[in-house]
């Protein structure tokens, strides 16, 4: 934070296995130390996009950014399933979201980012 300080708020991202939702929550109340909100929180890798029939397919389970959002009152900005697409992308430097709109995880990002707009807005 001293690094940055025009930071009005944090996102907390994290994956649904408990441990990582352990340590979204302590990140969050980290934050709060620093009297900055928590705008919402996303989970990443929320199951995966199966790249042969493109059904979800739940690796690391599902619904634990959700219950963290419930638990520390704050919004759930949505979840985000792993994409071997994705992966591809980072890899190779090239924008995901351009290559592949209109997929699952496309979808997904577009309404995350939508709804921590609409936070931001406000």
């Amino acid at each position: 934070m001293q690094l940055a300080p025009n930071v009005k708020g944090a996102v907390i991202v994290t994956t649904p296995q408990d441990v990582a939702v352990l340590d979204a929550v302590k990140a969050a109340k980290f934050i709060g130390k620093l009297e900055l909100p928590v705008l919402g929180i996303i989970e990443n890798m929320s199951g995966m996009v199966c790249p042969h029939c493109g059904k979800a397919v739940d690796l690391f389970g599902t619904g634990g950014g959700k219950k963290a959002a419930d638990d520390l009152h704050v919004p759930f900005l949505g979840a985000i399933p792993l994409d071997p697409a994705m992966v591809r992308a980072g890899d190779e430097g090239r924008p995901f979201i351009l290559l592949h709109s209109g997929s699952a995880t496309w979808v997904a990002v577009n309404a995350v980012m939508e709804s921590l707009v609409k936070i931001i807005e406000r």
